[in-house]
């Protein structure tokens, strides 16, 4: 997958579990194995600063309930509180090809939040 990807190096463990996947050159994923199943998340955007954040909030809560343009993920906030994510649990141990789906899926709803956040602050 490193190489249909063009990841360059395959990604190592971090001290935490993850594995690191720089899809672009600002996107990382972070995916652990949690035997059985896969844990896959990234930051979106840097949460805005100004604009109007209630309006924003509402609707990334109802994309989130009524699992609108996530895939099946959540958005959320990072553990520092400076950007907001998109996060999927796989229940299973997916085969290469559902895997190598999913990730192109989960970077499509990446790039979509990317764009569409900014127009809703």
């Amino acid at each position: 997958m490193v190489e249909e990807l063009h990841l360059g190096d395959a990604p190592n463990k971090d001290k935490n579990g993850f594995f690191h996947l720089k899809i672009q050159p600002n996107l990382s994923i972070l995916i652990k194995d949690l035997l059985p199943g896969l844990f896959v998340s990234a930051k979106i955007i840097e949460l805005p600063k100004e604009g109007n954040n209630e309006a924003l909030y509402l609707h990334l809560m109802q994309a989130n309930v009524l699992g609108r343009d996530t895939g099946g993920g959540a958005i959320g906030i990072d553990i520092t509180e400076k950007h907001l994510t998109l996060s999927q649990i796989l229940p299973f141990a997916p085969e290469y090809k559902v895997f190598y789906e999913t990730v192109e899926d989960f970077v499509n709803y990446i790039d979509y939040w990317k764009q569409k956040i900014p127009a809703l602050t």
